[in-house]
């Protein structure tokens, strides 16, 4: 029997009854949606003749902003075993329930902002029940900037300072035993969210966009909006507050 296409798959989940979503999916299957400061895009991936549920949920305000560095998101998956993928004409009444509930489950694990604003920073996956927020440790530094924007930008000043204490630790080790070097990375990833189109929208800043951290006496090029021009003159204006380095 031939294999229902992934578009078919989300469009009856979206279309139940638990879900009840006015969204179409795309022809690759996925769809997106924003409810109150979230957003959403979720799909099911085909892996081995298995289906599997994803869901990204991220930051709905910079959303578009930050598309091009994978916005500010984190992607939930589930830790049951997938079933085979659906074949026929349409989806069976317990294969839907089933896809049903996994999304469900997904599309609830992230419970606001400020929960999405402590996801991003920690060093590895969070699992609530079956459903778990996978977070590589290759991508940890460049989500400690995400989550340093995003705890400024909600005013979340606690966890604002737990991110600029990771921000401050040493090497991180990755999954093949190499070694980064936090500062060097998050400098690099903040660079390139700095210059991009991303951030030039956002509300704080009123002329040129020049982010600069201090964090143990390294200048960090991350997401503090200051109003000069450019490095330099700063560097004239409070020499004692951005070391060189």
């Amino acid at each position: 029997m031939p294999q229902i296409s992934a578009p078919s798959v989300m469009r009856a989940v979206l279309a139940s009854d638990e879900i009840g979503l006015p969204v179409e999916p795309s022809r690759r299957g996925d769809a997106m949606w924003t409810s109150g400061d979230l957003e959403y895009r979720a799909w099911v991936d085909r892996v081995d003749g298995k289906i599997e549920c994803e869901t990204n949920i991220g930051d709905a305000r910079f959303a578009e902003r930050m598309a091009q560095y994978g916005r500010m998101s984190v992607m939930v998956r589930s830790a049951n075993p997938p079933r085979d993928w659906p074949v026929g004409r349409k989806v069976s009444a317990d294969m839907l329930a089933h896809l049903v509930g996994e999304f469900r489950a997904e599309f609830d694990f992230v419970s606001d902002r400020a929960d999405l604003c402590w996801l991003l920073p920690q060093q590895s996956d969070v699992h609530r029940g079956h459903i778990y927020a996978w977070l590589p440790r290759v991508s940890y530094p460049g989500r400690l900037v995400k989550s340093l924007i995003l705890a400024r930008d909600a005013g979340l000043a606690d966890l604002e300072k737990e991110i600029r204490e990771k921000l401050a630790s040493g090497p991180i080790l990755l999954s093949d035993g190499s070694e980064r070097e936090m500062v060097r990375s998050a400098r690099q990833w903040a660079k390139r969210y700095g210059k991009g189109p991303g951030l030039r929208g956002h509300a704080l800043v009123r002329q040129r966009q020049v982010i600069y951290e201090v964090t143990s006496a390294r200048v960090v090029r991350l997401c503090r909006v200051l109003e000069v021009p450019h490095r330099r003159r700063y560097r004239r204006l409070h020499p004692a507050r951005l070391p060189r380095g």
